[in-house]
């Protein structure tokens, strides 16, 4: 059981990272199409994409998500190395 609660944990700081990298290429794509409204509406928060607040905001939540994915990551490793080791052990 508490391998798969590593395991949702897992998938829940993979998708807040993707939040702030989808946010990041929002705003490029937006950024980047000439004569386009920079006004964006990205997970139901509106924001102007030639502003720094955004920039700093999804780069903070996918640079967290990152740093908690490496985390979790190594702990979650460690536990599958337990879980391989175990069964291992149990073959004749």
């Amino acid at each position: 059981m508490k391998t798969r609660q590593s395991g949702m944990s897992l998938v829940e700081l993979m998708v807040g990272m993707m939040v702030g990298l989808i946010g990041i290429v929002e705003m490029v794509y937006r950024l980047s199409e000439q004569g386009a409204s920079t006004i964006l509406n990205v997970f139901g928060m509106a924001f102007d994409a030639r502003t720094t607040a955004p920039w700093i905001g999804f780069a903070l939540v996918l640079a967290a998500g990152i740093v908690a994915l490496r985390l979790a990551s190594r702990l979650v490793g460690a536990r599958w190395g337990t879980i391989q080791q175990d069964l291992l052990a149990r073959q004749p």
